[in-house]
């Protein structure tokens, strides 16, 4: 059931950027509810402004069915049984020390010249493609030295929450010049599902790598959107300082 409270993961899930009824990001959204720890949906058909999106919604649970392990039905409401997920590995916060932004140095596939909005401590100011996402759009980042990458972050600024890169490569190059690692792929719905819930603030979506010295990175956005712009708020490189 409900309980009236509006947390901030139910009022983004009910927002224009949901992946709920998004078919392309049901699994991702999902594994972002398995990873948070919730065990049961329940969706009510007969509470959905029109009937089909009720019935739409059913279809995309029923299609994942190695991530859910029962289903019950009652006469109003279907409820679904998510299987458990074990959360992945993350550096503790005293592990990391921000690498400062001058000591990066930054170019992208789009808008060069709001480039500096990603990283001046500012996030009501952004840099956006401009443009729906389709694959390919990029953002890298060079450092001014060898340094041990632990974590990527991205804070989202409430107006950008649906535009968060649908799908995210993390390439590095050890030299600067060649990208010939990739470090992080995944969706990122589930990175940010989790932010929600967890942050009693500001939402960042974490991307934690193993701390291997790097030079240069390389985020690749891989996803598609129908109307979404690719955009970041702040963008803050974080090094491994103590096991």
């Amino acid at each position: 059931g409900f309980s009236g409270y509006l947390s901030p993961l139910f009022l983004w899930l009910r927002g224009p950027g949901t992946p709920v009824y998004d078919g392309s990001q049901t699994r991702d959204f999902i594994r972002g509810l398995r990873q948070i720890g919730v065990r049961y949906v329940a969706v009510h058909p007969r509470l959905f402004d029109d009937w089909d999106d009720g019935q739409e919604v059913l279809a995309l649970f029923r299609a994942e069915q190695d991530q859910i392990e029962d289903e019950f039905a009652t006469e109003t409401t279907i409820i679904f049984q998510l299987r458990p997920l074990t959360p992945a590995a993350r550096w503790r916060d005293e592990q990391l020390r921000r690498i400062p932004a001058g000591a990066l140095s930054l170019s992208a596939s789009h808008a060069a010249d709001r480039l500096a909005m990603m990283t001046d401590g500012d996030p009501e100011t952004r840099w956006l493609t401009g443009v729906r996402q389709t694959g390919g759009e990029w953002v890298e980042v060079r450092l001014d030295e060898t340094r041990r990458l632990g974590r990527i972050r991205f804070e989202v600024a409430p107006r950008s929450s649906g535009d968060y890169a649908r799908r995210l490569r993390v390439e590095v190059s050890s030299d600067g010049e060649t990208f010939d690692t990739m470090a992080w792929e995944d969706a990122l719905v589930p990175v940010l599902i989790r932010s929600i819930a967890e942050s009693s603030g500001p939402v960042h979506i974490d991307i934690d790598l193993t701390g291997a010295p790097v030079r240069a990175v390389r985020l690749v956005q891989l996803g598609e959107t129908r109307v979404w712009y690719w955009s970041v708020d702040e963008l803050s490189l974080w090094e491994v300082h103590a096991e």
